[in-house]
């Protein structure tokens, strides 16, 4: 915008709503709260569960949801329908001054966020200030070119969505096409206890503290497991200069051992092609004993897609959940040869790439989408 653009206040063109309506004649899957608003991305997922009794906000078509607690997180939603929602969720109704989703790409900007942030309330948990959310200054610009940068932006957003569709679709024929194939080799092929093929050891060390971007050492904590690597790292992305840490070697399968979510999640499994890694503490790490021709990664779909189940009842814990070698190692895998093994494993890195293309894509148009906004909405 040129420095000649007029700005008003946010409660100049759209009106905070506060109008409740008893949560029984709400569907679960019309229900929002902060939990199901998508940080940073202007989404909503389904909601797992919902209040029994009571009233709640309603909001309606065209409304624009906004979470009040921890503005960082940036949560906002364009409502694409009528529903209901929790009291943390801030509901804005545009006026007839300015185009209901030209607003929503305004305050999806981080000058709103910061703005929304410096004038919260509270520490630990900050909440926004609804008087002072109220007094936010809007680019006020004439309805064409409010539309022409609404047309603009959800072009992206149409195109992001196609992406996230086209992923899933192959995030789903990944899951059946391999599922399938694991099935016959439980039923052609005879087990073998993880014991015979694999020694057992644990990481040790290497808390957060000791991790750095000019260390000389490559590391991998436990939590990155979950976070970073997928079940083939394209590059180690931690350093440190500590010698702590189990030394990694090539064909190393990981396995978190602890997490504080979900025992399911423990259900992970990363393999290591290079040596001298230092790998952290709460990693089970199955090292092959070469007495049995073993396709690490094949061993690691095998877990992941045949033995979920069972994995998840070795599980410990209430608060923190453990996952303990000595137990893994009572598990058998069924072994077909080294060579169904190297082509299943073929296969699964050739959807692991497919997925990768099209998260490459996401990430350009995202940032792509971001840098407009920044440039749009200054």
């Amino acid at each position: 915008y040129s420095s000649e653009v007029k700005y008003i206040s946010l409660n100049e063109v759209s009106n905070l709503e506060g109008s409740k309506i008893s949560i029984s004649k709400i569907k679960l899957e019309d229900y929002i709260s902060t939990e199901n608003m998508v940080s940073d991305l202007g989404r909503v997922k389904l909601a797992t569960n919902m209040p029994n009794n009571g009233n709640i906000n309603i909001y309606k078509k065209g409304d624009i949801l906004i979470s009040n607690i921890r503005p960082y997180l940036k949560k906002i939603w364009y409502a694409t329908k009528n529903g209901g929602c929790s009291s943390d969720v801030l509901i804005l109704r545009p006026n007839s001054k300015i185009y209901p989703k030209y607003l929503f790409y305004v305050l999806s900007s981080n000058k709103f966020f910061n703005y929304m942030m410096k004038t919260s309330k509270g520490t630990k948990m900050p909440r926004g200030d609804k008087k002072s959310i109220m007094r936010f200054k809007v680019p006020f610009i004439e309805m064409k070119k409010q539309k022409k940068y609404t047309f603009l932006l959800s072009r992206i957003d149409n195109k992001i969505d196609l992406l996230e569709r086209k992923q899933n679709l192959v995030l789903n024929e990944k899951f059946i096409t391999i599922q399938k194939l694991i099935l016959k080799i439980k039923n052609e092929n005879p087990k073998v206890p993880l014991d015979e093929i694999f020694n057992f050891k644990k990481g040790k060390g290497l808390s957060k503290n000791k991790v750095s971007n000019e260390g000389k050492y490559k590391a991998i904590l436990y939590g990155e497991l979950y976070t970073t690597y997928n079940e083939i790292p394209d590059k180690i992305i931690s350093f440190t200069n500590c010698d702590e840490g189990v030394l990694s070697e090539k064909g190393d399968l990981l396995i978190p051992a602890s997490t504080t979510t979900n025992g399911i999640d423990l259900i992970n499994s990363t393999i290591i092609n290079e040596e001298g890694v230092h790998l952290g503490g709460d990693i089970n790490i199955l090292r092959n004993k070469h007495n049995v021709q073993i396709n690490s990664l094949f061993i690691g779909i095998f877990l992941e897609y045949g033995l979920r189940k069972e994995i998840f009842r070795l599980t410990q814990g209430s608060t923190i959940i453990h996952l303990y070698g000595k137990d893994l190692k009572k598990l058998n895998v069924n072994l077909p040869s080294i060579e169904k093994q190297n082509k299943i494993s073929e296969l699964f890195k050739y959807y692991l790439n497919k997925e990768k293309l099209i998260e490459n894509k996401i990430k350009m148009m995202k940032n792509y989408k971001k840098a407009l906004l920044q440039q749009m909405f200054v």
